[in-house]
């Protein structure tokens, strides 16, 4: 086997072993009705944003009306 084969190989597997120890990071609850550390980007006029129940799970519902705005979380 070459040298070249070899390394490849190598890099192959420190990827996937990276892969699989990566940790699960949690962007958004908004299933448990948290909007903690979101925040609201106002671009022209305001949307008004709220977690509602729909078919049995909770939602991020938003209602704009001549409005341009977002939510925005850094992580």
């Amino acid at each position: 086997m070459s040298e070249l084969v070899r390394i490849f190989i190598l890099i192959c597997l420190l990827s996937l072993s990276v892969f699989l120890h990566a940790e699960t990071m949690a962007i958004g609850q908004f299933s448990k009705g948290d909007l903690s550390g979101w925040k609201e980007k106002i671009f022209d006029g305001k949307t008004v944003y709220k977690i509602k129940q729909l078919e049995d799970k909770s939602v991020l519902e938003a209602y704009s009306s001549n409005s341009a705005s977002g939510l925005f979380k850094k992580v």
